[in-house]
């Protein structure tokens, strides 16, 4: 069909999920970063205005992005994702030139992932990071183990946008549903009692067990908050069902901040934040709730709807819903449930079921960093000690912390169109091989550490700018790689065709197809710079990262020891002034012996408040060699140290 063709395009719908990876948010940065400029280039050879030369070859089907969400660093890229396409000034970054780049480019993902918040006066993120400030003076409060200013300041820099949202609406591609939705992950620290009531027999004979006493029931704790924006908001219809996702207003502007950030609050690492019911109404945390414990509520049955808000009944009388929140991945760090419903409340509402639509006319693809592989599972093991019970106790709380809600599973076991964009690096051995046939691609070994910044616990972006780029340069070839040859169905008519391919001319097929283990396949959202690329690319260019993996040397992490020491000690005086502050309660004892045991008691906490100053700089400095230790060893092992050899 030619691309001029004015009948109605075949559209495709995406969702899209991004797991949680603090730093390493870079490579998450660099897929999205590829994956709308692939989506801009196919729009703009639609129109002529890209390729014009190949305007014949180009596909004329559509792809709508309907949902996006994320956790922690995936939702902070959310946001930045939005932020860019409201502004509608996109400018791609090339991986090509990555590793000469230089902030600000006025690509978001790229100026937020890799400039951080450096700067020549303040210096790195990482030393912002290891100032004192937010420790300092009488109102300076042990807030987290990193200062998190410079957080606040990056997420600053990301929402300085100006206009009327309906006027920023209009620099939306078509790529972007105009009703896109937004998913973003919080825990509460403050818990959302559910009540499961066992009062049964008593409320049929209409008796009380006693005047005012509360009916019996099992209290449960839901910690778990989805902060769900509309782009499209409506207040007759959407009101306390949804937020407005509008930066150009000041009070939304502010939520959404706090909320990003918040999803990105690294629990004592980072700062917690605290939200209040100017921030998020009561009432939406009610409804929210409700999604949550119970996946497609069908409000033609207000009867159902009733029985649900029996579990909530603490709600009834409840003006405000205040709470601290901390990183929303450290209960929902993959929030692709949200997303999935999303796209299944949209097709439910035009009569569709999303899950056995055949053929599928939708995908969810997730981003995630550190993706879990098939392993065998763990065999038993008898914990017949106690201090051999905390890890596996710690870890268990955790892992069923994470599990998903139970109504969700049978979408999940259901066989619809789910992908991973993940961390991939081979090394290359050069072989013969035809470079449009990507059946050869798994050349070499596979790096089983991939990406840079997950070094230190995912904190090791921080050390290193050159890290940052590599994850960046990582994540789009990834993407690049993932578009071409793994985003593609089987192309074989009459018999297997896809409707998104019904019509491609043969010079269309002949441009786009791939070639693995003898099928052909045809890709969801064609690379367009693959037709100037085909022709000269070597047969292992799915391998050309661009960017070598950089390497520390050991010299560039003694800078770090004296902002870790002052750190350390400025927190160690915290913990002192918090510890003097709960001391220093007066118990009355009467008599003389009481007079004594006072005085002994204010001479040993005298004598120990003496010791731990004596003691601070050593405990510093302790704590400074382990940490340093701690970076250096974790760098070698993942082959991000320079030996003897290379230094």
């Amino acid at each position: 069909m030619p691309a001029d063709n004015h009948s109605a395009p075949y559209v495709y719908h995406l969702g899209i999920t991004m797991a949680g990876a603090v730093s390493a948010g870079s490579y998450t940065g660099g897929v999205m970063d590829y994956l709308i400029r692939c989506l801009q280039r196919w729009e703009q050879a639609k129109r002529g205005e890209y390729l014009p030369q190949f305007r014949h070859l180009i596909p004329p089907h559509q792809v709508v992005i309907d949902a996006i969400g994320g956790a922690s660093a995936g939702g902070m890229t959310t946001t930045m994702t939005v932020l860019t396409l409201l502004r509608g000034d996109y400018k791609p970054i090339d991986p090509k030139e990555i590793a000469g780049i230089k902030t600000p480019t006025g690509n978001l993902f790229y100026d937020s992932w890799i400039g951080l918040n450096d700067t020549l006066t303040d210096g790195t993120t990482l030393m912002q990071m290891l100032k004192d400030e937010d420790l300092l003076g009488q109102e300076g409060k042990f807030l987290s183990l990193f200062n998190s200013n410079p957080i606040d300041a990056i997420a600053g820099k990301a929402f300085d946008i100006d206009g009327d949202i309906e006027e920023l609406k209009k620099n939306l591609p078509p790529f972007i549903a105009p009703d896109l939705e937004v998913i973003l992950t919080l825990t509460s620290l403050r818990g959302i009692p559910v009540h499961v009531d066992f009062n049964y027999f008593a409320v049929r004979r209409q008796t009380q067990l006693a005047t005012n006493s509360p009916a019996p029931a099992h209290r449960m704790q839901q910690h778990r908050i989805v902060a769900h924006f509309k782009l499209n908001y409506r207040e007759s219809a959407d009101k306390n069902r949804y937020l407005h996702f509008d930066p150009t207003d000041p009070q939304k502007a502010a939520l959404i901040k706090a909320v990003t950030i918040g999803s990105g609050a690294f629990p004592v690492g980072l700062r917690s934040r605290w939200f209040t019911l100017d921030q998020i109404p009561v009432e939406y945390i009610r409804q929210s709730t409700l999604r949550q414990l119970q996946r497609n509520i069908d409000e033609s049955k207000p009867d159902f709807q009733m029985d649900l808000d029996k579990l909530l009944p603490d709600f009834k009388n409840l003006e405000s819903f205040e709470f601290t929140a901390v990183d929303g991945g450290t209960l929902n760090n993959e929030p692709f449930g949200e997303v999935v419903q999303i796209l299944e409340e949209k097709k439910n509402a035009k009569g569709e079921d999303l899950i056995h639509i055949d053929p599928p006319n939708f995908t969810i693809i997730m981003i995630d960093p550190f993706p879990s592989f098939e392993e065998q599972m763990e065999e038993g093991k008898n914990y017949d000690e106690v201090h051999r019970i905390v890890t596996p106790l710690v870890d268990a709380m955790r892992q069923q912390a994470m599990f998903k809600p139970l109504p969700s599973l049978k979408k999940y076991a259901s066989d619809y169109p789910r992908t991973l964009v993940y961390p991939t690096r081979y090394t290359v051995e050069p072989q013969a091989g035809n470079p449009k046939d990507l059946g050869f691609k798994r050349r070499g070994e596979k790096d089983k550490a991939p990406i840079c910044c997950a070094s230190m616990h995912a904190f090791g972006g921080f050390l290193s700018e050159d890290f940052r780029k590599h994850d960046f340069a990582l994540g789009q070839i990834n993407c690049r790689n993932f578009l071409r040859a793994v985003l593609s169905f089987e192309y074989n008519p009459p018999h297997i065709c896809h409707p998104m391919h019904q019509g491609w001319t043969p010079e269309m097929v002949e441009a786009f197809k791939v070639v693995i283990k003898g099928k052909t396949y045809l890709p969801v959202i064609p690379d367009v710079d693959w037709l100037t690329e085909r022709d000269n690319l070597h047969p292992d260019y799915p391998y050309d990262y661009f960017m070598d993996k950089p390497k520390l040397d050991a010299a560039n992490l003694e800078p770090l020891r004296r902002p870790i020491k002052n750190r350390a000690h400025n927190l160690l005086n915290k913990v002192e002034s918090l510890t003097n502050k709960k001391s220093g309660k007066k118990i009355v004892i009467p008599g003389v012996a009481g007079w004594w045991k006072q005085r002994k008691s204010k001479a040993k906490s005298w004598v120990m408040r003496r010791l731990f100053r004596l003691l601070k700089k050593c405990i510093a400095g302790e704590m400074t060699k382990i940490a340093l230790q701690f970076i250096a060893n974790d760098l070698e092992e993942r082959g991000l140290l320079k030996n003897k050899d290379e230094r």
